[in-house]
Protein backbone atom coordinates (compact mmCIF):
# COMPACT_ATOMS: atom_id res chain seq x y z
CA UNK A 1 0.00 0.00 0.00
CA UNK A 2 1.43 3.76 -0.90
CA UNK A 3 2.26 5.49 1.79
CA UNK A 4 0.29 8.67 3.34
CA UNK A 5 1.57 11.52 1.70
CA UNK A 6 -0.97 13.67 4.06
CA UNK A 7 1.62 15.21 6.42
CA UNK A 8 3.76 16.28 2.77
CA UNK A 9 0.80 17.75 1.53
CA UNK A 10 0.04 19.73 4.85
CA UNK A 11 3.32 20.82 4.85
CA UNK A 12 3.88 22.13 1.72
CA UNK A 13 0.73 24.36 1.80
CA UNK A 14 1.88 25.79 4.70
CA UNK A 15 2.50 29.91 4.40
CA UNK A 16 5.67 30.97 5.92
CA UNK A 17 4.33 32.92 9.13
CA UNK A 18 2.73 29.39 10.12
CA UNK A 19 5.91 27.89 9.68
CA UNK A 20 7.37 30.25 11.69
CA UNK A 21 4.34 29.63 14.29
CA UNK A 22 5.37 25.74 14.18
CA UNK A 23 8.62 26.17 14.94
CA UNK A 24 8.27 28.24 17.68
CA UNK A 25 5.86 26.16 19.44
CA UNK A 26 8.18 23.45 18.89
CA UNK A 27 11.27 24.83 20.21
CA UNK A 28 8.98 26.07 23.12
CA UNK A 29 8.54 21.67 23.98
CA UNK A 30 12.42 21.61 22.96
CA UNK A 31 14.73 19.38 25.72
CA UNK A 32 18.34 19.32 25.66
CA UNK A 33 18.28 17.68 21.03
CA UNK A 34 16.12 18.48 19.11
CA UNK A 35 12.68 16.95 19.03
CA UNK A 36 12.79 13.95 16.84
CA UNK A 37 9.23 15.70 14.79
CA UNK A 38 11.31 19.00 14.46
CA UNK A 39 13.83 16.75 12.49
CA UNK A 40 11.03 14.74 10.38
CA UNK A 41 9.38 18.19 10.16
CA UNK A 42 11.90 19.94 8.36
CA UNK A 43 13.45 16.52 6.52
CA UNK A 44 9.92 16.53 4.64
CA UNK A 45 9.79 20.16 4.38
CA UNK A 46 13.42 19.68 2.30
CA UNK A 47 11.69 17.23 -0.17
CA UNK A 48 10.25 17.63 -3.48
CA UNK A 49 8.50 14.83 -4.02
CA UNK A 50 7.16 12.88 -0.92
CA UNK A 51 9.81 9.96 -0.14
CA UNK A 52 9.31 7.65 2.84
CA UNK A 53 11.67 5.20 3.00
CA UNK A 54 14.59 7.87 2.95
CA UNK A 55 12.89 8.91 5.98
CA UNK A 56 12.61 5.73 7.66
CA UNK A 57 16.56 5.04 6.57
CA UNK A 58 17.11 8.56 8.58
CA UNK A 59 15.41 7.67 11.87
CA UNK A 60 17.04 3.72 11.66
CA UNK A 61 13.38 2.43 11.95
CA UNK A 62 13.57 -0.19 8.82
CA UNK A 63 12.66 -2.98 10.96
CA UNK A 64 10.44 -1.01 12.87
CA UNK A 65 7.79 0.65 10.58
CA UNK A 66 5.36 0.89 13.64
CA UNK A 67 7.46 3.48 15.46
CA UNK A 68 7.79 5.49 12.18
CA UNK A 69 4.28 5.40 11.61
CA UNK A 70 3.87 6.84 15.45
CA UNK A 71 6.29 9.61 14.59
CA UNK A 72 4.63 10.85 11.42
CA UNK A 73 0.94 10.65 12.98
CA UNK A 74 2.18 12.54 16.17
CA UNK A 75 4.32 15.48 13.92
CA UNK A 76 0.95 15.81 11.92
CA UNK A 77 -1.05 16.31 14.73
CA UNK A 78 1.61 18.46 16.62
CA UNK A 79 1.51 20.63 12.97
CA UNK A 80 -2.60 20.75 12.89
CA UNK A 81 -2.47 21.86 17.04
CA UNK A 82 0.41 24.75 16.68
CA UNK A 83 -1.61 26.13 13.97
CA UNK A 84 -5.32 25.63 15.65
CA UNK A 85 -3.37 26.69 19.21
CA UNK A 86 -1.99 29.73 17.71
CA UNK A 87 -4.70 30.41 15.17
CA UNK A 88 -5.80 34.30 14.52
CA UNK A 89 -9.12 33.57 12.93
CA UNK A 90 -12.32 35.12 14.39
CA UNK A 91 -14.71 32.01 14.47
CA UNK A 92 -12.46 29.71 16.89
CA UNK A 93 -13.49 32.18 19.43
CA UNK A 94 -16.79 32.48 18.88
CA UNK A 95 -17.14 28.67 19.15
CA UNK A 96 -15.61 28.75 22.02
CA UNK A 97 -18.03 31.27 23.37
CA UNK A 98 -20.70 28.82 22.55
CA UNK A 99 -19.14 26.03 24.13
CA UNK A 100 -18.92 28.11 27.00
CA UNK A 101 -22.55 29.32 26.85
CA UNK A 102 -23.60 25.50 26.77
CA UNK A 103 -21.82 24.63 29.45
CA UNK A 104 -23.11 26.94 31.76
CA UNK A 105 -26.53 25.66 30.40
CA UNK A 106 -25.51 22.25 31.99
CA UNK A 107 -24.95 24.11 35.22
CA UNK A 108 -27.90 25.71 35.19
CA UNK A 109 -26.59 29.18 34.93
CA UNK A 110 -29.27 30.95 32.43
CA UNK A 111 -28.42 34.13 32.66
CA UNK A 112 -24.49 33.66 32.17
CA UNK A 113 -24.77 31.35 29.51
CA UNK A 114 -27.64 34.10 27.55
CA UNK A 115 -24.96 36.85 28.08
CA UNK A 116 -22.43 34.66 26.25
CA UNK A 117 -25.06 33.92 23.45
CA UNK A 118 -25.98 37.35 23.50
CA UNK A 119 -21.88 38.92 23.03
CA UNK A 120 -21.60 35.75 20.07
CA UNK A 121 -24.77 37.12 18.33
CA UNK A 122 -23.56 40.34 18.31
CA UNK A 123 -20.68 39.78 16.50
CA UNK A 124 -22.27 36.91 14.10
CA UNK A 125 -25.20 39.60 13.47
CA UNK A 126 -22.78 42.11 12.75
CA UNK A 127 -20.89 39.83 10.29
CA UNK A 128 -23.88 38.06 8.57
CA UNK A 129 -22.66 34.73 9.66
CA UNK A 130 -25.56 33.24 8.74
CA UNK A 131 -24.90 29.52 9.81
CA UNK A 132 -23.30 30.38 13.34
CA UNK A 133 -26.12 33.13 13.95
CA UNK A 134 -28.66 30.57 13.29
CA UNK A 135 -26.97 28.49 15.89
CA UNK A 136 -27.22 30.91 18.35
CA UNK A 137 -30.74 31.03 17.68
CA UNK A 138 -31.60 27.61 17.42
CA UNK A 139 -29.93 27.43 21.37
CA UNK A 140 -31.74 30.16 22.32
CA UNK A 141 -35.01 28.43 20.85
CA UNK A 142 -34.30 25.62 23.11
CA UNK A 143 -34.36 27.15 26.15
CA UNK A 144 -36.49 30.33 25.60
CA UNK A 145 -38.22 29.29 28.80
CA UNK A 146 -35.20 29.37 31.08
CA UNK A 147 -34.15 32.38 29.18
CA UNK A 148 -37.37 34.33 29.69
CA UNK A 149 -37.28 34.98 26.12
CA UNK A 150 -40.53 35.33 23.20
CA UNK A 151 -40.13 32.23 21.51
CA UNK A 152 -42.39 32.87 18.81
CA UNK A 153 -39.93 35.80 17.47
CA UNK A 154 -36.95 33.85 17.93
CA UNK A 155 -38.38 31.21 15.49
CA UNK A 156 -39.52 33.71 13.67
CA UNK A 157 -36.13 35.47 13.21
CA UNK A 158 -34.51 31.91 13.05
CA UNK A 159 -36.19 31.52 10.04
CA UNK A 160 -35.41 34.67 8.44
CA UNK A 161 -32.21 33.85 9.13
CA UNK A 162 -32.08 30.46 6.93
CA UNK A 163 -33.61 32.80 4.22
CA UNK A 164 -31.22 35.12 3.94
CA UNK A 165 -28.49 32.40 4.35
CA UNK A 166 -30.77 30.60 1.13
CA UNK A 167 -30.34 33.80 -1.18
CA UNK A 168 -26.68 34.08 -0.41
CA UNK A 169 -26.03 30.47 -1.63
CA UNK A 170 -27.66 31.80 -4.57
CA UNK A 171 -25.86 34.50 -5.35
CA UNK A 172 -22.82 32.68 -4.26
CA UNK A 173 -23.61 30.32 -6.97
CA UNK A 174 -23.95 32.80 -9.95
CA UNK A 175 -21.01 34.72 -9.09
CA UNK A 176 -19.26 30.93 -8.92
CA UNK A 177 -20.96 30.19 -12.40
CA UNK A 178 -20.15 33.57 -14.08
CA UNK A 179 -16.95 33.63 -13.12
CA UNK A 180 -15.63 30.19 -14.57
CA UNK A 181 -17.71 30.60 -17.95
CA UNK A 182 -15.61 33.76 -18.20
CA UNK A 183 -11.89 32.44 -17.89
CA UNK A 184 -13.30 30.35 -20.75
CA UNK A 185 -14.90 32.53 -22.86
CA UNK A 186 -13.29 32.98 -26.43
CA UNK A 187 -14.39 36.79 -28.33
CA UNK A 188 -14.98 34.17 -31.24
CA UNK A 189 -18.67 33.67 -29.63
CA UNK A 190 -21.42 35.88 -28.39
CA UNK A 191 -21.21 35.89 -24.38
CA UNK A 192 -24.01 37.49 -24.21
CA UNK A 193 -26.26 34.12 -25.29
CA UNK A 194 -24.37 32.36 -22.69
CA UNK A 195 -26.99 31.45 -20.21
CA UNK A 196 -25.11 31.85 -17.30
CA UNK A 197 -24.23 35.34 -18.52
CA UNK A 198 -27.80 36.01 -19.25
CA UNK A 199 -29.31 35.14 -16.14
CA UNK A 200 -27.02 36.94 -14.03
CA UNK A 201 -27.89 39.97 -15.93
CA UNK A 202 -31.33 39.55 -15.74
CA UNK A 203 -31.15 39.04 -11.94
CA UNK A 204 -32.45 41.48 -9.82
CA UNK A 205 -31.25 41.51 -5.53
CA UNK A 206 -33.64 39.73 -3.78
CA UNK A 207 -32.64 40.63 -0.02
CA UNK A 208 -33.10 44.33 0.82
CA UNK A 209 -32.98 44.11 4.39
CA UNK A 210 -28.97 45.36 5.13
CA UNK A 211 -28.67 43.87 8.54
CA UNK A 212 -29.03 40.43 6.23
CA UNK A 213 -27.67 41.12 2.89
CA UNK A 214 -24.17 42.05 2.99
CA UNK A 215 -22.42 39.01 1.19
CA UNK A 216 -25.80 39.21 -0.84
CA UNK A 217 -24.81 42.41 -2.63
CA UNK A 218 -20.87 41.16 -2.60
CA UNK A 219 -21.61 38.38 -4.54
CA UNK A 220 -24.38 40.14 -6.64
CA UNK A 221 -22.18 43.30 -7.64
CA UNK A 222 -19.39 41.10 -8.52
CA UNK A 223 -21.25 39.05 -10.37
CA UNK A 224 -22.85 41.48 -12.01
CA UNK A 225 -19.63 43.27 -12.79
CA UNK A 226 -18.26 40.35 -14.60
CA UNK A 227 -21.02 40.30 -16.71
CA UNK A 228 -20.54 43.59 -17.64
CA UNK A 229 -16.53 43.33 -17.90
CA UNK A 230 -17.20 40.24 -20.73
CA UNK A 231 -19.45 42.22 -22.36
CA UNK A 232 -16.93 45.35 -22.54
CA UNK A 233 -19.56 47.44 -21.12
CA UNK A 234 -16.24 48.89 -18.48
CA UNK A 235 -18.35 51.53 -17.47
CA UNK A 236 -21.25 49.66 -16.01
CA UNK A 237 -18.53 47.46 -14.80
CA UNK A 238 -16.56 50.01 -13.05
CA UNK A 239 -20.50 51.40 -11.10
CA UNK A 240 -20.42 47.48 -9.72
CA UNK A 241 -16.22 48.44 -8.49
CA UNK A 242 -18.20 51.92 -7.02
CA UNK A 243 -21.00 50.34 -5.13
CA UNK A 244 -18.43 47.04 -3.59
CA UNK A 245 -15.82 50.21 -2.58
CA UNK A 246 -18.74 52.08 -0.69
CA UNK A 247 -19.72 48.75 1.22
CA UNK A 248 -15.91 47.91 2.19
CA UNK A 249 -16.07 51.53 3.81
CA UNK A 250 -19.30 51.36 5.02
CA UNK A 251 -18.32 47.90 6.90
CA UNK A 252 -14.49 47.52 7.36
CA UNK A 253 -15.13 45.14 10.18
CA UNK A 254 -16.46 42.61 6.82
CA UNK A 255 -12.57 42.52 4.66
CA UNK A 256 -11.63 40.23 7.35
CA UNK A 257 -14.78 38.13 6.97
CA UNK A 258 -14.84 38.36 3.50
CA UNK A 259 -11.50 38.99 2.59
CA UNK A 260 -12.03 37.24 -1.19
CA UNK A 261 -14.52 39.72 -2.01
CA UNK A 262 -12.59 42.34 -0.96
CA UNK A 263 -9.11 41.56 -2.97
CA UNK A 264 -11.33 40.76 -5.58
CA UNK A 265 -12.71 44.47 -5.81
CA UNK A 266 -9.48 45.93 -5.32
CA UNK A 267 -8.18 43.08 -8.22
CA UNK A 268 -11.08 44.06 -10.58
CA UNK A 269 -10.55 47.82 -9.85
CA UNK A 270 -6.94 47.42 -11.15
CA UNK A 271 -8.53 45.56 -14.34
CA UNK A 272 -11.58 47.90 -15.60
CA UNK A 273 -8.58 51.07 -15.23
CA UNK A 274 -6.28 48.72 -17.36
CA UNK A 275 -8.93 48.17 -19.86
CA UNK A 276 -9.83 52.12 -19.91
CA UNK A 277 -6.21 52.26 -20.75
CA UNK A 278 -5.20 54.30 -17.68
CA UNK A 279 -1.95 52.50 -17.29
CA UNK A 280 -0.74 54.62 -14.07
CA UNK A 281 -4.05 54.12 -12.21
CA UNK A 282 -3.80 50.62 -12.69
CA UNK A 283 -0.31 50.69 -11.77
CA UNK A 284 -1.14 52.38 -8.54
CA UNK A 285 -4.13 50.10 -7.92
CA UNK A 286 -2.20 47.04 -8.12
CA UNK A 287 0.62 48.83 -5.52
CA UNK A 288 -2.30 49.62 -3.05
CA UNK A 289 -3.40 45.85 -3.29
CA UNK A 290 0.09 44.78 -2.70
CA UNK A 291 0.22 47.05 0.36
CA UNK A 292 -3.10 46.10 1.59
CA UNK A 293 -1.70 42.23 1.15
CA UNK A 294 1.05 43.17 3.56
CA UNK A 295 -0.65 45.07 5.91
CA UNK A 296 -3.55 42.78 6.56
CA UNK A 297 -0.48 39.61 7.03
CA UNK A 298 -2.27 37.93 4.11
CA UNK A 299 0.20 35.31 2.73
CA UNK A 300 -2.01 33.26 0.20
CA UNK A 301 1.05 33.40 -3.06
CA UNK A 302 -2.12 33.11 -5.07
CA UNK A 303 -3.06 36.49 -4.21
CA UNK A 304 0.40 38.21 -4.82
CA UNK A 305 1.05 36.13 -7.89
CA UNK A 306 -2.56 37.35 -9.55
CA UNK A 307 -1.14 41.31 -8.87
CA UNK A 308 1.80 40.21 -10.53
CA UNK A 309 -0.03 38.67 -13.23
CA UNK A 310 -2.07 41.80 -13.96
CA UNK A 311 1.10 44.17 -13.28
CA UNK A 312 2.97 42.11 -16.38
CA UNK A 313 -0.14 42.43 -18.28
CA UNK A 314 -0.51 46.28 -18.06
CA UNK A 315 3.34 46.73 -18.65
CA UNK A 316 3.29 44.57 -21.95
CA UNK A 317 0.40 46.55 -22.85
CA UNK A 318 2.03 50.03 -23.08
CA UNK A 319 5.25 48.42 -24.17
CA UNK A 320 7.11 48.75 -21.04
CA UNK A 321 8.22 45.43 -20.84
CA UNK A 322 11.50 46.77 -19.51
CA UNK A 323 9.94 46.89 -16.34
CA UNK A 324 7.63 43.75 -16.66
CA UNK A 325 11.58 42.07 -16.55
CA UNK A 326 11.79 43.53 -13.24
CA UNK A 327 8.90 42.11 -11.09
CA UNK A 328 9.97 38.40 -13.17
CA UNK A 329 11.80 37.15 -10.13
CA UNK A 330 8.62 38.30 -7.67
CA UNK A 331 6.26 36.90 -10.38
CA UNK A 332 8.19 33.16 -10.58
CA UNK A 333 8.42 33.49 -6.50
CA UNK A 334 4.75 33.81 -5.87
CA UNK A 335 3.92 30.93 -8.41
CA UNK A 336 6.70 28.95 -6.96
CA UNK A 337 4.79 28.92 -3.35
CA UNK A 338 2.12 28.10 -4.84
CA UNK A 339 1.33 24.44 -4.23
CA UNK A 340 0.75 22.81 -7.45
CA UNK A 341 -2.99 21.94 -6.41
CA UNK A 342 -3.47 25.92 -6.45
CA UNK A 343 -2.12 26.76 -9.94
CA UNK A 344 -5.25 26.62 -11.89
CA UNK A 345 -5.57 26.13 -15.52
CA UNK A 346 -6.20 29.98 -16.43
CA UNK A 347 -3.94 31.55 -14.32
CA UNK A 348 -1.13 29.20 -15.47
CA UNK A 349 -1.46 29.47 -19.17
CA UNK A 350 -2.16 33.15 -18.53
CA UNK A 351 1.79 33.33 -16.49
CA UNK A 352 3.50 31.67 -19.64
CA UNK A 353 1.40 34.30 -22.01
CA UNK A 354 2.48 37.34 -20.29
CA UNK A 355 6.41 35.90 -20.04
CA UNK A 356 6.00 34.63 -23.71
CA UNK A 357 4.85 38.32 -24.04
CA UNK A 358 7.58 40.10 -21.97
CA UNK A 359 10.50 38.35 -23.66
CA UNK A 360 9.40 38.98 -27.05
CA UNK A 361 8.78 42.43 -26.21
CA UNK A 362 12.53 42.62 -25.07
CA UNK A 363 13.45 40.81 -28.48
CA UNK A 364 14.85 37.98 -26.31
CA UNK A 365 12.80 35.45 -28.71
CA UNK A 366 14.22 32.16 -27.56
CA UNK A 367 12.79 32.78 -24.09
CA UNK A 368 9.44 34.28 -25.63
CA UNK A 369 9.50 31.01 -27.63
CA UNK A 370 10.16 28.62 -24.95
CA UNK A 371 7.55 30.05 -23.12
CA UNK A 372 4.68 30.22 -25.73
CA UNK A 373 5.71 26.64 -26.92
CA UNK A 374 4.61 25.66 -23.08
CA UNK A 375 1.02 26.71 -24.18
CA UNK A 376 0.72 25.18 -27.80
CA UNK A 377 2.12 21.96 -26.63
CA UNK A 378 -0.01 21.68 -23.58
CA UNK A 379 -2.67 18.94 -23.41
CA UNK A 380 -5.09 20.42 -21.77
CA UNK A 381 -6.73 23.76 -23.17
CA UNK A 382 -8.07 26.65 -21.05
CA UNK A 383 -8.99 30.07 -22.56
CA UNK A 384 -9.44 29.30 -26.01
CA UNK A 385 -8.88 33.23 -26.85
CA UNK A 386 -5.36 32.83 -25.62
CA UNK A 387 -4.73 29.39 -27.30
CA UNK A 388 -5.43 30.63 -30.49
CA UNK A 389 -3.39 33.82 -30.37
CA UNK A 390 -0.42 31.73 -28.65
CA UNK A 391 -0.81 29.99 -32.68
CA UNK A 392 -0.66 33.06 -34.32
CA UNK A 393 2.38 34.68 -31.98
CA UNK A 394 4.46 31.13 -32.35
CA UNK A 395 4.39 31.73 -35.58
CA UNK A 396 5.86 35.70 -35.65
CA UNK A 397 8.12 34.17 -33.41
CA UNK A 398 10.06 31.93 -35.81
CA UNK A 399 9.30 34.61 -38.13
CA UNK A 400 11.64 36.61 -35.86
CA UNK A 401 14.03 34.25 -35.54
CA UNK A 402 14.46 33.63 -38.87
CA UNK A 403 12.97 29.74 -38.71
CA UNK A 404 11.74 29.46 -42.71
CA UNK A 405 11.56 25.78 -42.98
CA UNK A 406 10.29 25.25 -39.28
CA UNK A 407 7.82 28.12 -40.16
CA UNK A 408 6.46 26.80 -43.47
CA UNK A 409 5.29 23.60 -41.33
CA UNK A 410 4.00 25.07 -38.65
CA UNK A 411 1.63 27.97 -41.12
CA UNK A 412 -0.19 25.02 -42.33
CA UNK A 413 -0.28 23.32 -38.48
CA UNK A 414 -1.38 26.73 -37.16
CA UNK A 415 -4.16 27.21 -39.58
CA UNK A 416 -5.81 23.66 -39.16
CA UNK A 417 -6.18 24.15 -35.21
CA UNK A 418 -7.25 27.38 -35.94
CA UNK A 419 -9.89 26.91 -37.92
CA UNK A 420 -11.07 23.94 -36.33
CA UNK A 421 -11.49 26.08 -32.79
CA UNK A 422 -13.40 28.21 -35.27
CA UNK A 423 -10.40 31.18 -34.78
CA UNK A 424 -9.92 32.02 -38.10
CA UNK A 425 -10.95 35.58 -38.33
CA UNK A 426 -10.48 37.61 -41.01
CA UNK A 427 -6.99 39.71 -39.12
CA UNK A 428 -5.50 36.33 -37.75
CA UNK A 429 -6.41 35.14 -41.98
CA UNK A 430 -4.26 37.80 -43.48
CA UNK A 431 -1.42 36.96 -41.07
CA UNK A 432 -1.14 33.85 -41.89
CA UNK A 433 -1.15 34.67 -45.92
CA UNK A 434 1.31 37.20 -45.01
CA UNK A 435 3.33 35.09 -42.89
CA UNK A 436 3.52 32.18 -46.21
CA UNK A 437 4.35 34.95 -48.99
CA UNK A 438 7.16 36.28 -46.81
CA UNK A 439 8.53 32.41 -46.34
CA UNK A 440 8.46 32.35 -50.40
CA UNK A 441 11.08 35.29 -50.90
CA UNK A 442 13.82 32.65 -49.17
CA UNK A 443 16.99 35.02 -48.28
CA UNK A 444 15.58 38.55 -48.62
CA UNK A 445 13.06 39.53 -46.48
CA UNK A 446 9.56 41.03 -47.14
CA UNK A 447 9.71 45.05 -48.54
CA UNK A 448 7.94 47.97 -46.43
CA UNK A 449 4.82 47.59 -48.78
CA UNK A 450 4.18 44.40 -47.38
CA UNK A 451 3.74 45.36 -44.16
CA UNK A 452 1.58 48.34 -44.99
CA UNK A 453 -0.32 46.26 -46.82
CA UNK A 454 -1.21 43.98 -44.39
CA UNK A 455 -1.62 46.75 -41.54
CA UNK A 456 -4.36 48.28 -43.94
CA UNK A 457 -6.24 44.64 -44.41
CA UNK A 458 -5.79 44.66 -40.84
CA UNK A 459 -7.16 47.67 -39.99
CA UNK A 460 -10.07 47.44 -42.49
CA UNK A 461 -11.08 44.08 -40.73
CA UNK A 462 -11.32 46.08 -37.76
CA UNK A 463 -13.70 48.56 -39.70
CA UNK A 464 -16.07 46.17 -40.51
CA UNK A 465 -15.96 44.48 -37.29
CA UNK A 466 -14.96 46.03 -34.38
CA UNK A 467 -14.21 42.73 -32.08
CA UNK A 468 -11.55 42.06 -34.25
CA UNK A 469 -9.60 44.57 -32.21
CA UNK A 470 -9.72 41.83 -29.43
CA UNK A 471 -6.71 40.15 -30.93
CA UNK A 472 -4.78 43.01 -30.51
CA UNK A 473 -5.50 42.75 -26.60
CA UNK A 474 -3.38 39.81 -26.58
CA UNK A 475 -0.68 40.88 -29.12
CA UNK A 476 -0.37 43.91 -30.76
CA UNK A 477 0.23 42.53 -34.59
CA UNK A 478 -0.56 46.10 -35.45
CA UNK A 479 2.32 47.61 -33.32
CA UNK A 480 4.62 44.60 -34.31
CA UNK A 481 3.78 45.54 -38.27
CA UNK A 482 4.38 49.49 -37.72
CA UNK A 483 7.56 48.69 -35.73
CA UNK A 484 8.93 46.91 -38.83
CA UNK A 485 7.16 49.37 -41.15
CA UNK A 486 9.18 52.32 -39.33
CA UNK A 487 12.17 50.23 -38.46
CA UNK A 488 11.70 50.87 -34.75
CA UNK A 489 11.97 48.53 -31.50
CA UNK A 490 8.17 46.83 -31.05
CA UNK A 491 8.68 48.26 -27.48
CA UNK A 492 8.74 51.62 -28.47
CA UNK A 493 6.12 51.74 -30.51
CA UNK A 494 3.93 50.37 -28.08
CA UNK A 495 5.18 53.39 -25.33
CA UNK A 496 4.21 55.99 -27.97
CA UNK A 497 1.28 54.47 -28.77
CA UNK A 498 -0.14 54.23 -24.72
CA UNK A 499 1.03 58.01 -24.18
CA UNK A 500 1.63 57.26 -20.67
CA UNK A 501 5.01 57.27 -18.84
CA UNK A 502 5.75 55.10 -16.52
CA UNK A 503 9.35 55.91 -15.79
Amino acid sequence: MKPSENIFELIKVLTPREKQIIMNSANFHVKGEENKYVTLYKLIEEQTEYNEEVLVKHFKLTKELNKFAFLKNYTYNFILDALEERSRYFLKHLRSKITQAEIMIEKKLFPIALLLLNEVEEDVAKRQLYEMWATVIQIKVKYAGAFQLNKEELIAKYRRILSAQQRFYHYRKLFSLVRGKHHQSSFIKDIENAKEFKAVHEEELLESDSNYNFHHKLYFFLSKGIVYFAKRDFEKAYIMVNELLKMWNKNPWMINTRFGGYYNTLYNKALIEFQYKQYVKAIESTNELLERLQTLRRENPFQYFMVYNLQANIYNACGYFDKALKIIDQYKTARDLMPVTARNLNSEQRYHFYLANIYFGVEDFKAANKYINEIINSTVEYNTDITCIAQLMSLVIHYEMGNSELLNYRIKSAYRFLSKKDCLQSTITHVLEFLKKAIKLNSSKPGKDMFIQLQKQIENDIKIDPLQSNVLDYFNITAWLESKIEQKPFMQILKEHSGFALD
